[in-house]
């Protein structure tokens, strides 16, 4: 049975354009296994309806090869250990002045945070000196590194003024009344409040395996600067792996009431030097990484752009994708692909499985309870 061979869609017909050997101009010539000879009625066919659809657009399809993301839930009760952490500073207050209140509760379903402390990109002194050449230059920073400049800026002008505050004001008694430390012992527990979506995350990173994308490309054709995004739904919540390295940075508690006020001047700052890089001295290019943005709708990741070979795959950059609690079975993450040298816009969704991921409040707040 003759079987036909179905042409790749998007190049036009190319016909012999003079005569050459015992083909007239005009031949059309086909590729067969092993052999080009001229087409039959089969192969014009194929050549025509190749035609007649057009230019060759985007082909490939995205799988989640490390598919399984940690739902979190909270194992204990993180009100009542706050509670007892309000209870061991109010203690502290001369019994005439101890009230049985508690701190203004703001209990709300615990969500995930998209940025928590934790994440925070580390920067040396160098790193922050060839952020600053870059903006100084035009381009456009990350949020991390406007963020950092920003806590930069602000680190040095709150050492200024506190070294200036250090010669003029000695240590004295504390002069906090009851009522100010209370309220300052509610704002300290408000504060461990906020920074539990932070531990929940880097808690979770830490025991999860990260998610792992991997694009296909099933074509004979080569796809340049194929750029993937994907559209995570608002039960997820995505950041980067790496970002976690860094404890996750609990506050401190009030001064002890009755205690002497001494110096501080709030955070150690490091010291500050500027080099003058050698004539001609480039830094070394940053690689690329997925940019996140967290919306209260959804998450969008949009990974940097690869080249796929035909019949290719590649895997793209590991993303540490968790679900906020009380989630469990699968979600749907749609994702779209474009390349720069095809037409097209390839749409599709993909599924990703929810495993329970078990945290206990009180390990997690080990270092405050």
């Amino acid at each position: 049975m003759h079987r036909r061979r179905t042409a790749s869609l998007g190049d036009p017909i190319h016909p012999l354009r003079k005569d050459y050997d015992k083909y007239r101009q005009g031949t059309i010539f086909h590729r067969y296994a092993g052999r080009t000879g001229p087409a039959g009625a089969w192969e014009i066919d194929d050549l025509g309806e190749r035609l007649r659809r057009g230019a060759p657009t985007v082909d490939v399809s995205l799988a989640a090869v490390q598919d399984t993301v940690p739902a979190v839930r909270l194992v204990g009760d993180l009100e009542q250990l706050l509670a007892r952490r309000r209870d061991a500073l109010m203690a502290q207050l001369p019994t005439a002045h101890r009230t049985a209140d508690t701190a203004p509760s703001t209990a709300a379903p615990i969500i995930v945070e998209a940025r928590p402390q934790g994440e925070r990109r580390r920067f040396t002194t160098a790193d922050l000196e060839q952020v600053r050449q870059r903006q100084t230059d035009g381009e456009k920073l990350t949020a991390d590194e406007r963020e950092a400049l920003e806590r930069l800026a602000t680190a040095m002008e709150k050492a200024s003024k506190s070294f200036m505050t250090a010669f003029a004001a000695p240590a004295s008694p504390d002069r906090r009344s009851p009522d100010q430390f209370r309220a300052d012992a509610d704002a300290y527990v408000a504060q461990l409040r906020r920074a539990v979506p932070g531990a929940i995350t880097a808690a979770a990173v830490a025991r999860a395996e990260a998610v792992r994308f991997e694009i296909r490309n099933p074509t004979d054709r080569f796809l340049a600067q194929l750029e993937v995004i994907v559209d995570l739904p608002a039960e997820l919540t995505a950041v980067l792996p790496g970002r976690h390295r860094a404890p996750i940075e609990w506050p401190d508690p009030p001064p002890a009431y009755g205690s002497l006020t001494k110096f501080d001047i709030g955070m150690p700052v490091p010291p500050i030097t500027v080099t003058i890089p050698p004539y001609g001295f480039r830094p070394a290019p940053v690689a690329r990484r997925p940019e996140i943005e967290s919306t209260a709708e959804s998450t969008v990741v949009r990974f940097p752009a690869v080249d796929v070979r035909a019949h290719g795959h590649v895997l793209l950059d590991p993303l540490a994708v968790i679900a906020n609690q009380g989630f469990a079975g699968t979600l749907t993450a749609r994702w779209s692909a474009t390349a720069t040298n095809l037409d097209g816009r390839v749409e599709n969704a993909t599924t990703l499985r929810l495993s329970p991921l078990l945290l206990d409040v009180g390990e997690l707040m080990g270092r405050t309870s």
